[in-house]
């Protein structure tokens, strides 16, 4: 199992690539009360990227009650999977000088 931590809504998620038994089949999950989200290690690198958007939506939707329904996460994934893939320069070059080299806020 690979794992990492991504920083969502101020908590520390673990992102953990577990097997497709460990998940009934689905391509990921979040876990809010042990903020973890699980990827599908056999789903192809594509649909991986999509179900981390999803799952980094669907915590979003959790931590600032949102009240989005899954037909608009679903829909918020599928266009911010797009912009990110079809623009993957997107946020690396830019006149902003928000972010250090290091990616943090100055």
């Amino acid at each position: 199992m690979s794992e990492r931590t991504i920083k969502i809504g101020g908590f520390q998620y673990r992102l953990r690539f577990v097997s497709s038994h460990s998940l009934d089949g689905k391509f990921g999950q979040c876990n809010f009360y042990s903020t973890t989200i699980d990827v599908n290690a056999q789903a192809d690198p594509e649909q991986q990227r999509a179900t981390i958007v999803h799952e980094v939506i669907e915590a979003l939707n959790y931590h600032f009650e949102l009240n989005l329904k899954h037909r608009q996460i679903q829909s918020l994934e599928h266009g911010i999977h797009q912009v990110l893939t079809d623009n993957p320069d997107l946020l690396e070059h830019t006149n902003c000088e928000l972010y250090t080299a290091r990616g943090r806020r100055q």
